[in-house]
C-alpha cells in the first residue's frame, strides 16, 4: 500500500518553517556583527541605570540567533521524519534511515537528494550554533568584567576589546554557515532538475 501524497505538503510547510528560523538567524547574527563593529562603543555606551545598552543587545541578539538554529535543527529533524515515514510502505513501517532509500526504492531518488541536503543544512546549523555558543561566551566573558570587577574593569580593556574583535569574527563565520544552511534548506524543497527540464 503506498503512502497518501499529504505527506510531501507537510514536508514542505515544516522546511518552509525551518528556513523562516534561518531567516531570524541571519538577521540576528547581522545585527549582532554590527554592533560589535565599534568595541569602544560597546564598552562605553551606558545607560542611565548603568547597563551597557550594545553589549546587551549584541547579546540579546546572539542568544536570539542560537534559540532560531536550535528551531531549525528541530524542524529539520522533523522534516527528515516525515520524509522517511512518507517513503515507507506505511505510516508504522517508516524506512529506517536515508541511506535505505538507495536500493529498494528506486523511485525514491527525489526524496533520497532532498533528505541528504537537508541533512547537509542540519550540519551547517550545528556548526553555526557551536559558533553561537562561542560567540555568547566571549560577550558573557565581557559582560562580567564590566558588570563585576567594576573599576577594575578599567585594566582590563584591551582584554575585553579583544573578546569582543573574537566574538565578532566568530560571527562572521556563522553568517556564512546560515547561508550554507539556509540555501541547502532551500534546495531542499525544490524538484531536481530531471522533473524542473520540459
Amino acid at each position: 500500500m503506498a503512502q497518501p501524497a499529504g505527506w510531501k505538503a507537510m514536508y514542505q510547510q515544516v522546511v518552509i518553517e525551518a528556513d523562516g528560523s534561518c531567516a531570524d538567524v541571519e538577521h540576528r547574527v547581522a545585527a549582532a556583527r554590527t554592533t560589535l563593529e565599534s568595541p569602544e562603543a560597546v564598552l562605553t555606551s551606558r545607560d542611565p541605570a548603568g547597563v551597557y545598552t550594545l553589549l546587551k543587545s549584541a547579546l540579546d541578539n546572539v542568544e536570539q540567533a542560537s534559540d532560531s538554529l536550535s528551531a531549525f535543527i528541530i524542524h529539520a529533524v522533523a522534516a527528515e521524519r516525515l520524509a522517511l515515514h512518507g517513503c515507507g510502505p506505511i505510516p508504522s513501517q517508516p524506512v529506517a534511515r536515508i541511506a535505505d532509500l538507495r536500493d529498494d526504492h528506486h523511485d525514491r531518488h527525489d526524496e533520497r537528494l532532498a533528505l541528504n541536503r537537508l541533512e547537509d543544512a542540519r550540519d551547517f546549523a550545528k556548526r553555526a550554533l557551536r559558533g553561537v555558543d562561542g560567540a555568547l561566551k566571549l560577550l558573557g566573558s565581557v559582560q562580567y568584567m564590566l558588570r563585576d570587577l567594576g573599576a577594575g574593569a578599567a585594566g582590563r580593556r584591551q582584554a575585553m576589546e579583544e573578546q569582543l574583535q573574537a566574538a565578532a569574527r566568530e560571527l562572521q563565520l556563522v553568517a556564512v554557515s546560515v547561508c550554507n544552511t539556509r540555501s541547502l534548506a532551500r534546495m531542499a524543497t525544490e524538484p531536481p532538475i530531471g522533473n524542473r527540464v520540459h
